[in-house]
Formats: C-alpha cells, sequence, structure tokens
C-alpha cells in the first residue's frame, strides 16, 4: 500500500462512519481512497476501509455505513488524511484526524 513507514504499534481503532444520501437522486459509491494516495480500496497510511470491495447504491434518504479500520505506525503522533468517496456524483471528501496517546501528553 501506499504511504508506508515505521511499522504498526500492535493498536488498532475501529470506527463506523454513516453515510447518508441527503439528495433527492440515487448515489452509487464505487470506492474509497485515503487522500493523498490515488489507489481506490487501498489500505494507506495506516488507514483501510473494511468493506471497500463492493459497489453501494443508495436512494434517496438511505444510509451506508462505511467500516474503518486505523493502525497507527510507531513513528506518528497525529495523521490527518481525508476519505474521498468516489460517487456517481463526483469524488468526495472528509477529514479524518487521529491523535495517538503519546502526542496528547506533553
Amino acid at each position: 500500500g501506499s504511504g508506508g513507514g515505521g511499522g504498526g504499534s500492535g493498536v488498532v481503532v475501529m470506527r463506523r462512519v454513516k453515510v447518508v444520501n441527503s439528495g433527492n437522486m440515487p448515489l452509487r459509491i464505487f470506492g474509497y481512497s485515503v487522500w493523498p494516495s490515488t489507489e481506490w480500496c487501498v489500505p494507506a497510511y495506516g488507514f483501510e476501509v473494511l468493506n471497500c470491495s463492493r459497489v453501494v447504491d443508495l436512494k434517496p434518504g438511505r444510509t451506508h455505513d462505511v467500516v474503518l479500520r486505523y493502525q497507527p505506525s510507531l513513528l506518528v503522533t497525529m495523521s490527518e488524511h481525508a476519505l474521498r468517496f468516489n460517487t456517481s456524483q463526483g469524488i468526495h471528501s472528509f477529514s479524518m484526524v487521529v491523535r495517538s496517546p503519546a502526542a496528547a501528553v506533553d
């Protein structure tokens, strides 16, 4: 994958992010990437979308849970990247910021 470096810390964080189609047209999600990686559905920078391998069709008002896994590097105390959605309505990005406990203690 892209943006390696340093090996994992052994700590794994899992989160569910709810995607809502608040528009009035159907929305198709083709895949996800972690910017600045340009590879779709490939783990990058410690982030991985676990349910990335299938196309998702969302009718207006419907939701879909995106399952994220993050394993920080021993060398990184803060990670800031964008989760990009490749959709039938274009590419949409959302910021992700993760701080390790070591970064919070001064």
